[in-house]
């Protein structure tokens, strides 16, 4: 118990010391209004204030791209200038803007996404310009405007973006459902399941092997994640379509093996084998590989995120199948190294980045470098959008694969553990587990709309987890078989197997041919009670 407290106090204490750096620096979108012509723009909000209460001149500069000191200014103060990105940096370009009395400056991008320009912090004292960024597509249509209209206006607002939004909800109990879903789809493809009933599976519906997750598992695993994601960092554009071929790979291999066990439970297919070829695997290996292909090539689309998070609920449902862990020490020893990685590449990696931008913020967001997006995350859209399609599609509130696959191998296991030791109602832990879950989840996005800033789920999920089953354990009396059992199906924790009707015929008989041994049996039984 006293080890116990002491987890407890370091979770708390870490939480405490983090909370602090997690300060409102979200960028923020303004509209641009010129005329009946509206446009959208990106800031940060943490160093600018963009609002105005009256409208400026427009004035494109005299080199294009913002780098030269020009000759003159039709204007001499009080004008937004729009400048096209390139050649230089943001901080020079605002400070030759600044010097000729720009009130702001708008930065045209050369592609059609949008990001919040930024300054260095040793820069940001000589230049005080607020700085905006538009899209290609909204900038070319703004400068054809100015271009016949030289009197043209911009009046400029920000709409206060709400940080909860309707989606929160959803995404809330996708997330626990598909804990559930993985959960109980791991458990009914273990022996424990299959063989209860005394009956044996076709060489055609094999249990599918699962790894037995090792201490050392763990330590290979976060070190291929930090490097992956340290040579996503620098190498971004070339990598990500890296990360895009594992994705399909592994979406093609999820969908198939899901199909597959829907189609065994339902008898869908038998007998469809003719030596070595499989009909019903060769359609189903067809329609999973022909998904994955559609979703590649139309992954730009508006609408791509649906089949991406269908597809990402068939991966994060079976990685618990193929995983099998031994104790709650190897379940423990993954997600606190997990969290600590977290924690690492969320609030420590900006003290090592030129910008002071986290290595995890600028991988999962990418809005700089390429338009490629990393498909690990499921993505719901906002219910509602305030710039009333001005800013193209609503924002996505994104929740990460691993923020369910990893906790869920975990309550996948206690789920299994109640199993063996037959605890109430064969889900007590897993309850309790899916429980802490629920509340990470929870103070993750309470969290969210408080700091306004996108939050390592793990920071939170990892000790609402994991510490109410601690504690349970330890009140059960169960702590050390939970924490240091060995996962076999023969350990001395599992329950017998259920008795099949023949196994019963068979002691009947035997009870009755030897019914005065079993009186006899019985009569000292009585007295020695």
């Amino acid at each position: 118990m006293r080890a116990l407290a002491i987890i407890v106090s370091l979770h708390l204490l870490l939480l405490l010391l983090l909370l602090p750096h997690c300060t409102a620096t979200t960028p923020k979108r303004a509209i641009l209004e010129v005329g009946e012509e509206r446009f959208c723009a990106m800031f940060d909000s943490s160093v600018y204030e963009v609002s105005l209460p009256y409208p400026l001149p427009v004035v494109p500069a005299e080199s294009v791209d913002g780098c030269t000191i020009p000759t003159s200014w039709p204007i001499d103060s009080g004008f937004l200038s729009v400048v096209r990105r390139g050649d230089c940096e943001f901080a020079e370009k605002g400070s030759i803007a600044q010097g000729a009395g720009a009130t702001m400056l708008l930065i045209v991008n050369n592609e059609a996404s949008l990001f919040a320009p930024g300054v260095s912090a040793e820069k940001l004292p000589e230049v005080s310009l607020p700085m905006m960024l538009c899209s290609s597509t909204d900038g070319e249509r703004l400068l054809a405007l100015v271009e016949d209209d030289e009197d043209a206006k911009v009046s400029i607002s920000v709409p206060q973006e709400k940080a909860f939004d309707k989606n929160l909800v959803f995404i809330f109990f996708m997330a626990l459902l598909l804990q559930v879903a993985g959960s109980y789809r791991a458990l009914f493809s273990t022996p424990l399941s299959s063989s209860s009933n005394g009956s044996s599976s076709s060489s055609d519906d094999e249990e599918q092997p699962r790894l037995a997750l090792a201490w050392w598992h763990v330590g290979i695993y976060v070190a291929v994640a930090s490097g992956m994601l340290v040579s996503l960092y620098f190498f971004y554009q070339y990598l990500v379509y890296v990360i895009l071929v594992i994705y399909m790979v592994g979406a093609t291999s999820s969908l198939f093996s899901t199909l597959k066990l829907v189609s065994q439970q339902f008898s869908v297919g038998p007998g469809w084998s003719k030596g070595v070829f499989n009909l019903r695997d060769f359609l189903f290996l067809l329609f999973s590989l022909s998904s994955s292909l559609f979703w590649f090539f139309s992954r730009h689309h508006a609408s791509s995120w649906i089949l991406q998070n269908l597809l990402g609920v068939v991966i994060v449902t079976s990685i618990p199948q193929l995983v099998k862990m031994k104790n709650l020490k190897v379940v423990g020893l993954l997600l606190s190294v997990f969290f600590l990685y977290d924690i690492f590449f969320v609030f420590i990696s900006p003290l090592f980045t030129e910008d002071g931008e986290s290595i995890m913020v600028r991988v999962a967001t990418q809005t700089t470098s390429s338009s490629e997006m990393l498909p690990l995350t499921f993505q719901i859209p906002q219910f509602s959008d305030i710039f009333e399609g001005v800013c193209g599609e609503p924002r996505k509130s994104l929740l990460g694969f691993g923020d369910i696959a990893l906790p869920g191998m975990a309550i996948a296991f206690l789920l299994e553990f109640d199993s063996w030791r037959v605890t109430w109602h064969q889900c007590l832990y897993f309850l309790v587990s899916l429980a802490g879950y629920g509340a990470g989840l929870f103070f993750t996005f309470l969290a969210l709309v408080v700091m306004e800033k996108g939050q390592p789920a793990l920071l939170y999920i990892v000790p609402c987890t994991l510490l109410p089953v601690l504690a349970l354990a330890k009140i059960r009396g169960e702590f050390k078989e939970l924490l240091f059992g060995d996962g076999d199906p023969s350990s001395s924790f599992r329950p017998l197997p259920l008795l099949s009707e023949t196994d019963n015929d068979n002691i009947l008989s035997l009870s009755v041919s030897s019914g005065e041994e079993a009186a006899s049996y019985s009569d000292t039984l009585e007295e020695s009670t």
